[in-house]
């Protein structure tokens, strides 16, 4: 299982599991935080980050007509403890770090 750390503004770096698009993700019921992105050269370029229902988020996000135009390639998903909460905090420290996945440059708000 390869995995991939991605930092926020705050500074602080969270663990995500990769999986290559398209991916059958069957982890029902289970939350946490993902990042669509494609490879910039030896870095990561996030195309959208989203926290909620992984297996409903993943299997949503293949079929986005926007981050099939960016160009994603990967899934980047970590499963959250803590609740919505802390869900909500980490993705919005990436947000605020990854301004790439937000439009128009990325499919984000």
């Amino acid at each position: 299982m390869q995995t991939e750390k991605w930092f926020g503004a705050t500074g602080h770096g969270w663990v995500f599991t990769v999986d290559a698009l398209p991916v059958a993700f069957e982890h029902k019921g289970r939350n946490g935080n993902y990042v669509f992105c494609r490879r910039d050269g030896n870095s990561w370029r996030a195309i959208l980050i989203g926290q909620g229902n992984l297996e409903e988020a993943v299997t949503q996000g293949q079929k986005n007509p926007c981050i099939a135009a960016k160009g994603a390639t990967h899934v980047h998903w970590r499963f959250t403890g803590g609740g919505e909460p802390m869900r909500r905090e980490i993705d919005q420290d990436l947000r605020s770090g990854h301004p790439s996945a937000k439009a128009p440059a990325g499919c984000g708000p």
